[in-house]
């Protein structure tokens, strides 16, 4: 979805919406509203929200019943923006320009902004040391492990379901503890790009996240700041962009969902200490590759 937009008052709400409603996203008399959320500004521009983003939700709440959206997608009756849940009491003037779904692609290249900053590379421009930990407590079996390869990294293993609570609980890669690990200041970028594979693998749900220098090494893999995203099996590797707005560090230790949105702000975005990848609340197996995490702004190309 492409929404072009602005908030023209400049001390109103800034944090919105998309929403879709389907045909199939239906269950007894409940009707599925799939949302994603997004930032407005003051200039018009456009706002690319990739179908990755949205979540399937009912009265504001989170539901597993409704369809992927990929399979909905010839099926929606509804289409609508609405100030983001939960949010502040405040006054908003939007002025929307279109709003358009498009065979489109995020090219973060081709930003007018400059270059986009590398926070974690594998080809020597952005190095740092990764590592994984599984599900360590109340009988967790799930087991990663972090391998580089030629201009990759590697996330593989099988996230199982923890026997005494009868759900699966999560593994995690990450990069150095936060006192050793620098990165650049992504105040000014939009969001993280990810350039990933998913291969040979049943899971295509995982969670990247970040922590910012006011969380300590304790705290930081359970107060860090965590975004959802999809990737499908592919043979070729694929940018995923994640706005600022899909990150919070409001989430249910359970299950890694958000119980309330609580994006960076500037002063996490210039002190950022760890990158985090996650497999949490699904079962099954994964390999995921990385070939780079990087921060900018998104702009928008025409796939040929």
């Amino acid at each position: 979805m492409v929404v072009r937009a602005r908030e023209a008052n400049a001390s109103g709400i800034t944090r919105f919406n998309v929403m879709l409603m389907t045909s199939g996203a239906k269950h007894f008399l409940k009707q599925g509203v799939y949302n994603a959320n997004f930032m407005l500004g003051g200039e018009m521009r456009d706002h690319f929200l990739p179908f990755s983003l949205f979540t399937c939700t009912w009265r504001g709440q989170n539901v597993t019943w409704c369809p992927d959206l990929s399979a909905q997608l010839g099926k929606v009756t509804n289409i609508g923006i609405g100030t983001a849940f939960p949010g502040p009491a405040a006054k908003f003037h939007v002025e929307i320009s279109s709003l358009s779904a498009s065979a489109q692609l995020l090219s973060p290249a081709a930003s007018s902004s400059g270059d986009n900053i590398d926070l974690a590379t594998f080809d020597g421009k952005a190095a740092h040391k990764w590592k994984t930990e599984s599900d360590p407590v109340m009988g967790g079996q799930s087991d990663s492990k972090f391998e580089v390869k030629d201009g990759y990294g590697e996330y593989s293993g099988t996230c199982r379901v923890v026997p005494s609570l009868k759900a699966p609980r999560f593994t995690i890669a990450l990069t150095e503890m936060p006192l050793l690990a620098r990165f650049p200041d992504t105040s000014e970028a939009e969001g993280i790009i990810l350039t990933v594979r998913n291969v040979e693998a049943n899971i295509t749900q995982f969670k990247f996240a970040f922590c910012d220098s006011r969380i300590n090494a304790y705290r930081c893999q359970f107060q860090s700041f965590k975004a959802d995203f999809k990737i499908a099996p592919s043979d070729t590797f694929t940018e995923v962009f994640l706005p600022w707005s899909a990150f919070s560090d409001k989430w249910s230790a359970s299950t890694g969902q958000h119980t309330a949105e609580n994006p960076p702000q500037a002063a996490s975005l210039r002190s950022i200490t760890q990158l985090q990848l996650w497999t949490e609340g699904v079962a099954g197996k994964f390999r995921l590759q990385l070939k780079s995490v990087r921060a900018g702004k998104a702009s928008l190309t025409l796939v040929v």
